[in-house]
């Protein structure tokens, strides 16, 4: 009978400690669900931040970079900056001293930019080009003929579009790598929802199997 009772009471340990063990469990689980949403709304791609000229003078002395080849698309995206943007593409020649071949240059480039990022693309350069303008200007000792000026502002909008499109790749890739956090964040989220049902079932499992006792 001593042993019968022993056993008895014993089977009812994990009755007694369920539910403080299940809440606990639920608790952490709980926990890692805040945890993984957290995560899940942290993960976001850095900014796309424009070129300014500020931060890249001190690498690109006073002459830029050698031009590149240029590019080409699809005609009906051509004439949609051609219309969009043709009065900025202007101010940027007259600010050059470009010639008017140079107008479908900036149209080359701006066909390789995302529709979203040409925008950024065109007045980031207007303004780059503004403040190598002025930065030119401030230095007393240069005396550049027209074909200097232009041949010098053609380098340093060339130097300008690499900068771009280098910060869209990385971009892109941010984009990217923020995509694969954010479905292993989800991945996280959904295994921590499921252990949670699970805890949250232990009373419910508990109780009856304490209620079954009381009727055998």
């Amino acid at each position: 009978m001593y042993e019968l009772g022993k056993i008895d009471k014993l089977s009812y340990i994990p009755i007694k400690y369920g539910k403080i063990i299940a809440f606990l469990l639920m608790l952490l689980f709980l926990t890692a669900i805040v945890v993984g949403v957290t995560r899940y709304f942290e993960v976001r791609p850095e900014a796309f931040r424009t070129p300014v000229y500020e931060d890249y003078q001190p690498y690109l002395g006073i002459t830029g970079e050698r031009a590149a080849q240029q590019d080409f698309s699809e005609i009906d995206t051509r004439i949609e900056i051609e219309e969009d943007y043709d009065n900025v593409i202007k101010s940027i020649l007259m600010l050059g001293n470009f010639d008017s071949e140079y107008f479908f240059t900036i149209v080359d480039w701006m066909i390789r930019v995302p529709d979203h990022r040409r925008s950024r693309f065109i007045y980031g350069l207007e303004e780059f080009l503004t403040d190598y303008s002025e930065s030119l200007a401030q230095d007393t000792t240069l005396s550049l003929t027209p074909e200097e000026k232009t041949e010098l502002f053609t380098r340093m909008a060339t130097t300008y579009k690499s900068i771009f499109y280098d910060l869209l790749d990385k971009e892109s890739q941010g984009q990217s790598e923020a995509t694969q956090r954010q479905t292993i964040a989800l991945i996280f989220i959904g295994i921590a929802l499921l252990l949670f049902m699970v805890a949250l079932s232990i009373p419910v499992l508990l109780k009856i199997e304490e209620n079954s006792r009381l009727f055998r």
